[in-house]
């Protein structure tokens, strides 16, 4: 990302039951799509700070991300990183499902707790790449 990111840059999302408990696929920077992704504390500490468990961030030049994970316990094929909104979805959603009017109202969700954390971190503005 660029930028060395702290946990007054980003947004909890503990407590966001509808956004932490589905499934989600999630296509991968090869263009791959990948199945079981979830966003939850890391059941691997490397390479990540401890504090990071459930969290997105704000870009200012790409929009929100989310941390998420495969949900592999094998340390040989686990996988994790900020998730740009618009390469996941969440999984078993029905015919009817519109992945952009979900993705609108993530990001509803995701700005409401932004000015909440302005709100207490007023000197942390988003992440700049």
């Amino acid at each position: 990302m660029g930028n060395t990111l702290s946990e007054t840059l980003c947004v909890s999302l503990e407590g966001c039951d509808a956004i932490t408990k589905p499934t989600y696929s999630v296509e991968r920077t090869s263009g791959s799509i990948d199945s079981g992704w979830v966003i939850s504390e890391s059941p691997f500490k490397v390479n990540r700070p401890e504090w990071l468990k459930m969290h997105a961030t704000k870009h200012l030049s790409e929009g929100w991300r989310i941390f998420m994970h495969n949900n592999k316990t094998d340390p040989n094929l686990y996988v994790c990183g900020w998730r740009k909104i618009g390469t996941i979805v969440p999984e078993d959603q029905g015919p009817d499902f519109d992945a952009n009017e979900w993705r609108k109202n993530l990001v509803k969700v995701l700005e409401e707790l932004e000015v909440a954390r302005l709100e207490k971190f007023p000197n942390n503005m988003s992440v700049n790449s």
